[in-house]
């Protein structure tokens, strides 16, 4: 950094220590976890401190100690319990070796190259659905998503008596949909094409500075990622309940489209610096489907055929509606279907 580096305007560093912290923490928990020598940043500092593990005090636990398991869900719920499966796998895939960025095709290295641009971290949120753990199981009910909080606990009291609960019922974001998982899953191995590290984050635990200092995709509709309600934009488009709403038709275009159908926004990140990827759908494979047709390089030629201005060049931002044919939750052919720009 030159001189003039300002810590306070400019969170680079920080958020690449922290990410190195992360990372390191991971290593030595796997493949390091015989390793005699463990490399060190403790937290608030960025000096590297060196020391053998035998050194170690022997009150501290040991780094192959097993993770406690948490008791699972009711067996109605195991699909959604499994999905965390495929998120760790794209978080595997974001941080193992990549291949180089020249085996991109040149429509998705177009697509991508606002990505690819200066040195802000890309963070990839997950969008998580809201679950009540109670003495017995969990519970969703889609209509609290939005109550404010004082009828929220009405409710929440309500359930307790008809479930018959021993106990209060508590607040659970851990599962995630199959269609979310797997676009994970397809973006992260993306971005390994393209030699970008890039970090998975759960949208409940998703801060506003985080929003704020990175490149950052989304993975779900509001639904899921509820930070997308107060971001300002103007939309041309909107998922809302089971389908996209067309807020501004053209002729012959409809007023909205069903669940079969998929979102892809690009537009400028908060205040005007870097940039947000909005994936999602009305339904999990949607997001799947969005996904696949931004990480395949014939889906790709036919989005940037589509994209592509009298100038030669695609609007830096926009949205972009697909539709998917799908056979057994598996989406099978995606179809352009229209844009705006943004």
């Amino acid at each position: 950094k030159p001189n003039t580096y300002d810590p306070r305007s400019d969170a680079s560093v920080r958020v690449q220590i922290g990410r190195l912290r992360r990372k390191l923490e991971q290593y030595y928990l796997d493949e390091g976890v015989a390793d005699t020598l463990l490399l060190q940043l403790p937290k608030r500092h960025f000096a590297v401190i060196f020391e053998r593990r035998a050194a170690l005090s022997p009150s501290l636990p040991e780094v192959s100690a097993p993770l406690r398991a948490h008791r699972f869900a009711p067996l109605a719920l195991l699909p959604w319990a499994l999905t965390i499966v495929f998120a760790g796998c794209a978080l595997f895939l974001a941080v193992r070796p990549a291949t180089p960025v020249q085996t991109l095709s040149p429509e998705l290295a177009e697509i991508w190259k606002q990505f690819l641009a200066g040195s802000r971290p890309i963070l990839m949120s997950l969008g998580t659905l809201q679950f009540y753990q109670y003495s017995s199981g969990m519970i969703r009910e889609p209509a609290m998503d939005h109550l404010p909080v004082a009828e929220r606990q009405g409710r929440l009291a309500e359930l307790q008596t008809i479930l018959h609960s021993s106990q209060p019922l508590q607040s659970d974001l851990i599962y995630t949909g199959v269609g979310q998982a797997t676009a994970a899953f397809l973006l992260a191995n993306q971005f390994g094409r393209m030699h970008v590290p890039v970090d998975l984050v759960r949208s409940s635990v998703l801060s506003w500075d985080e929003i704020a200092q990175h490149n950052v995709i989304f993975l779900g509709s509001a639904k899921l990622n509820s930070q997308l309600r107060e971001i300002p934009v103007t939309w041309a488009f909107r998922v809302e309940g089971g389908r996209i709403l067309n807020l501004q038709p053209k002729s012959g275009e409809p007023a909205s489209y069903g669940p079969d159908y998929s979102l892809v926004s690009l537009f400028p990140g908060l205040h005007g610096r870097g940039e947000i990827l909005v994936v999602e759908s009305a339904s999990t494979t949607g997001v799947w489907a969005a996904a696949q047709f931004l990480t395949d390089p014939e889906y790709a030629k036919e989005l940037v055929a589509h994209l592509r201005g009298p100038d030669n060049r695609l609007p830096l931002h926009y949205q972009v509606v697909l539709k998917s044919q799908i056979a057994a939750d598996v989406p099978i052919r995606i179809s352009y279907v229209t844009n705006r720009s943004l």
